[in-house]
């Protein structure tokens, strides 16, 4: 009934023309009696919130979801990670996403406390030392931002309170868990989530072991208690939840099952482990052929971010041309990563432009803003000869 509007907001809604709406200025803080009456009493299985997908790689699409979803991924943090009284958790996801009932609800439902990152605390050394000073036990938070703290120096000293790091949204990669696990070894925990928005946070999940570090990719794992994953003929994942899904905003289209409301395809290809676990083999929209030739652009930034000097990398399509975007050391040299790709890669899947980034662009949420990275260069390395970054 009404749209909460800042000091931007205000004038961006004037200007889209729509009429009759009611505004509510964030701020002008007022006291208001409640009115219990006045409150819906929903079903217990039916919609509670709407979260919007990031739209990383399209348009974001509001989806409906269940209080009891919630509940089920709280309820098993708390149980594993024996959160309780005074327990420590980071804060760092923006309140538009799905990610942040998890900041919020495992402090709050285990007596501990919900440590609410500042801006300056997003990234690189501003994250570590906020973790430092606000003592925090348990970090949430995408593989992207956790890559940001391989270049601030830490040492086997840094971060004394930390003790878990839950990482979920993307991809986390064996170069992630070695450069941690080289200053940690297994004290300070990592462990690989794995759920769509469309599910609710966290469906599987992985205790990241030292054979990671050295492997062709970390598995998501298995699924939490009442989860049930299964592949598709095509090899994509499919999920059962324990709880009903309420689909998107405007019907259960994409892959919302419209037989069993307990079902989700989600679009990622997979295969199973011997041991059960789940690895994730990439998506169908990261994809592409180059020359004939099909590449998984996650493939070929995981063997980037392999390279010494490396900090981080995407690699993208356009143009025709395979574009590596890279956050590297000062005075790393495309030769020198050139060397490193041809060592592991076949020479047709080899980027020919490389862009150097101080840091890749994120979305709130923390995933790689695609739309925002910058044009790559219209020259390309030659076969025998590549230009410093």
């Amino acid at each position: 009934g009404a749209v909460v509007v800042d000091r931007a907001g205000s004038p961006a809604l004037a200007a889209t023309g729509r009429t009759g709406l009611r505004t509510l200025d964030a701020r002008d803080v007022r006291d208001h009696a409640v009115d219990p009456g006045r409150w819906n009493a929903g079903e217990p299985d039916g919609p509670g919130y709407v979260y919007f997908t990031s739209g990383s790689t399209g348009r974001p699409k509001g989806v409906q979801g269940g209080l009891p979803a919630i509940t089920h991924f709280v309820t098993w943090e708390i149980d594993l990670l024996g959160a309780g009284r005074g327990t420590r958790v980071s804060s760092l996801t923006s309140p538009g996403f799905d990610a942040f009932l998890r900041d919020a609800f495992v402090p709050l439902c285990s007596g501990g406390t919900m440590v609410v990152a500042p801006h300056s605390a997003r990234s690189g050394q501003g994250l570590a030392r906020w973790l430092e000073t606000s003592r925090v036990q348990i970090l949430h938070c995408v593989p992207t931002v956790f890559r940001t703290l391989r270049a601030v120096g830490l040492t086997p000293g840094s971060l004394g309170d930390l003790r878990t790091v839950l990482l979920a949204g993307e991809p986390l990669r064996p170069s992630d868990v070695r450069s941690w696990q080289e200053l940690f070894g297994t004290e300070k925990e990592l462990i690989n989530l794995y759920g769509p928005t469309e599910t609710t946070m966290t469906k599987l999940f992985h205790r990241v072991t030292a054979a990671d570090a050295t492997a062709d990719s970390v598995p998501v794992g298995k699924p939490l208690p009442g989860v049930a994953v299964r592949l598709l003929e095509s090899g994509e994942v499919e999920l059962r939840t324990p709880f009903p899904l309420h689909g998107y905003l405007g019907g259960r289209q994409g892959g919302f099952d419209p037989s069993d409301p307990h079902r989700f395809r989600t679009g990622d290809l997979g295969r199973f482990r011997p041991d059960g676990s789940l690895e994730l083999l990439g998506r169908r929209d990261r994809q592409v052929k180059v020359n004939g030739v099909r590449v998984e652009l996650d493939d070929v930034a995981n063997v980037l971010m392999r390279s010494p000097g490396i900090h981080d990398a995407h690699v993208v399509l356009t143009g025709g041309r395979l574009c590596a975007y890279v956050v590297a050391d000062d005075g790393h040299h495309e030769q020198e990563v050139l060397r490193h790709l041809r060592e592991h890669l076949p020479a047709g899947v080899i980027p020919t432009v490389f862009v150097r980034l101080d840091e890749l662009p994120r979305t709130l949420s923390g995933k790689v803003d695609r739309p925002r990275l910058p044009q790559p260069p219209e020259k390309t390395r030659g076969r025998e000869r590549a230009d410093a970054f």
